[in-house]
């Protein structure tokens, strides 16, 4: 049974790392994904310059739900921010973020952040491993 339609895409940083969800994907017999080879490059946000994700090859298409796992912590301070800057302009109608590792304090000034800039979402938090932070806005919410 399919619960849902939709095709994945996944940034990996790490040449490495792209070749293990690869793997993984071909070891659960995940066909609806691409991985995509994405290394750091330094992106302006607000006139601040911001290490994240190169998207150059990310398709331009309307996206309903991102998850945010990345990059870690270690590239930068408040390193997940880009995500919704540069995303805001592909996102559907009703879209989804959900954020991971909330529980941590750059996770936590990130999320403040993304509420100051972008209004329209709202924002659920859920107690899991490490925290996370449910973004709607449109209908979704």
């Amino acid at each position: 049974m399919q619960l849902w339609a939709g095709h994945v895409y996944a940034l990996e940083h790490l040449p490495q790392y792209a070749q293990l969800t690869r793997e993984w994907a071909v070891r659960h017999g995940v066909q609806n994904i691409t991985v995509i080879d994405a290394p750091l490059q330094t992106h302006v946000i607000g006139g601040e310059q911001w290490d994240w994700y190169d998207i150059s090859n990310v398709p331009a298409i309307a996206y309903d739900f991102l998850v945010v796992d990345g990059p870690p912590r270690k590239t930068g301070a408040l390193a997940r921010y880009p995500m919704l800057p540069l995303f805001a302009k592909q996102l559907g109608p009703s879209p989804c973020l959900l954020l991971d590792d909330a529980d941590r304090a750059d996770e936590e000034a990130i999320v403040r952040r993304w509420q100051a800039e972008f209004p329209q979402f709202r924002t659920q938090r859920h107690q899991t491993q490490k925290g996370a932070v449910l973004m709607t806005a449109g209908s979704a919410s």
